[in-house]
């Protein structure tokens, strides 16, 4: 039986490497967070999946978890992204149409707020452990900018990027309303991150590559 403690990064990594043979590409999110649940579950069939738990937490309120584990009486939440830019392709007889999900700014966001919202699940002692694992072809999130002073850049995810304990994320002043709607919390955390992107899938068509997160 795994233990809690034994379900790491690594353990993560190894699960997508092996998911990445059989699903380089996804049709849509819900595909992805669906096809990675039910790889964790053949690989530790003894373990209890949940999609789209809710919780409650004082500070957010409602809370939906993409996939939740539970080992013993242990809870491991993990959140799922998964944005594309447009590729039509077929792959072993399956078409594949992506579309161009583009406003990269807002999603940066989400991925971050995935972040903090399981940084207070864990606080809250709903789950001992949180990843946020963000998956796409798009090499506007893992290449750094070469802008500086956007709307956004607070809450760039390239590679390398660092964020401090502590350190408050937000929106520049001039941010549009349309663009903060829904999405106007600071965002402060408690740990210390440092994003690294590993390849998930490539070919000449195409090159997917995640970031994983333990919170």
């Amino acid at each position: 039986m795994i233990k809690e403690g034994n379900f790491t990064v690594d353990t993560i990594k190894q699960i997508l490497k092996e998911l990445s043979q059989k699903r380089p590409i996804f049709h849509s999110e819900a595909d992805f967070q669906h096809a990675l649940a039910w790889e964790i579950h053949q690989k530790f069939n003894k373990i209890d999946i949940r999609l789209e738990k809710r919780f409650m937490v004082n500070e957010l309120g409602e809370i939906y978890v993409d996939i939740l584990l539970k080992i013993d009486d242990a809870a491991i939440a993990i959140e799922t992204k998964y944005t594309t830019k447009k590729l039509e392709i077929k792959l072993n007889g399956e078409e594949f149409v992506l579309k161009n999900h583009s406003a990269l700014d807002v999603r940066r966001y989400d991925f971050l707020l995935d972040m903090y919202r399981l940084e207070k699940l864990k606080s809250a002692g709903k789950v001992v452990i949180g990843y946020a694992v963000f998956l796409t072809n798009d090499p506007g999130y893992w290449k750094e900018p070469k802008r500086k002073n956007t709307n956004d850049e607070d809450f760039r995810i390239h590679q390398g990027r660092k964020i401090k304990a502590n350190e408050t994320l937000q929106w520049a002043p001039n941010t549009s309303k349309g663009t903060k709607k829904g999405r106007e919390r600071l965002l402060r955390f408690e740990k210390e991150y440092s994003f690294e992107w590993e390849l998930y899938s490539k070919d000449t068509h195409y090159e997917f590559k995640y970031l994983l997160v333990e919170v």
